[in-house]
């Protein structure tokens, strides 16, 4: 029988760049250090020096360096962290807090919605 892998610990890289675009696949192992369960990546004929500039070229390339991590993996990547290089890319990193008047009760996509939105607002 094999190792149970708990996905809660799961983390998913993407790299999109100009010449390649890889995804790799690792967990934090009981010693804190990230453990590589699995890598893929495909030629990236979409993207010219940091810009998209074939959406469904670099869609296709990232659906396979998907595929191929999460084969090797094991796993069923569900939530992806992206990096992106170029002059013309900005970021903003940005926190906030919804305040409900029932702590019992699910989270909503209406909750979900409110916080992006006040995301947006910004």
């Amino acid at each position: 029988m094999g190792m149970r892998i708990d996905t809660n610990r799961i983390v998913t890289g993407l790299d999109i760049g100009t010449t390649k675009i890889c995804a790799i696949v690792g967990r934090m192992n009981e010693h804190g250090k990230i453990e590589v369960l699995g890598m893929g990546k495909a030629d990236s004929f979409g993207v010219m020096r940091g810009v998209v500039a074939n959406i469904d070229k670099t869609v296709e390339a990232i659906r396979q360096a998907v595929k191929e991590a999460e084969t090797k993996a094991g796993v069923e990547i569900r939530e992806v962290y992206v990096g992106i290089a170029g002059q013309h890319i900005r970021s903003l990193q940005h926190r906030d807090i919804l305040t409900r008047n029932d702590m019992e009760s699910e989270i909503s996509r209406d909750d979900v919605n409110r916080l992006i939105e006040n995301m947006h607002k910004l």
